[in-house]
């Protein structure tokens, strides 16, 4: 939830941008990027890594503001979610998250999941898109070897694996009862 600091109109002198005669002078200080106050539990929950999903957050304060009876432009609505993201403008955050991936799953991040029916913790080796966007080739390193083979009598040691998956991280190979081969979890955000 955004807060618009209850400052009064007369303690605009307060804020440097708003010192002097001219348009700046003139702004109250709701108008003020500097008054935006947002709750640490948003800044703590936001998964956003693209600028689609900045904008869709920009459109939810807005109707969040809309039901509470309050006016939010969508120019303010980005702003205010460049802020809560921890970038110094909407400019700036648009800059730095059009250069990230679309792609739900970086090298290098950490997942867990299941192997052949076995779990595993490991990172993200390597990455690829699929043709058409369908999927992703990932290529995974598991910290502890797993043992794939469900007899007793041999063993079948894996620790470097490479999968097609969905979007939502399951492989679309299963095993003869239906399980898929793989499922993928970003350990920090449920499924990819």
């Amino acid at each position: 939830m955004v807060k618009i600091s209850g400052a009064k109109a007369s303690s605009s002198r307060n804020c440097p941008s708003h010192q002097g005669t001219g348009p700046a002078a003139r702004r109250t200080p709701a108008s003020c990027a500097r008054s935006i106050d947002v709750k640490d539990e948003r800044k703590m929950s936001l998964n956003i890594t693209t600028r689609a999903q900045a904008k869709a957050h920009a459109r939810e304060l807005r109707a969040e503001a809309a039901q509470r009876g309050e006016s939010l432009s969508h120019a303010r609505a980005l702003e205010t979610v460049a802020h809560e993201l921890g970038y110094r403008d909407w400019n700036t955050a648009s800059a730095r998250l059009s250069n990230q991936a679309d792609i739900p799953i970086q090298v290098g991040e950490r997942v867990s999941g299941r192997y052949l029916k076995q779990p595993f913790e490991g990172r993200v080796h390597g990455v690829r898109e699929l043709a058409g966007g369908m999927g992703y080739e990932i290529i995974l390193h598991f910290d502890n070897p797993v043992d794939v083979v469900e007899f007793d009598s041999f063993s079948g040691i894996r620790q470097r694996v490479s999968a097609l998956i969905s979007e939502e991280g399951i492989s679309w190979n299963k095993t003869s009862d239906g399980v898929p081969h793989l499922i993928v979890q970003r350990e920090s955000a449920g499924l990819v």
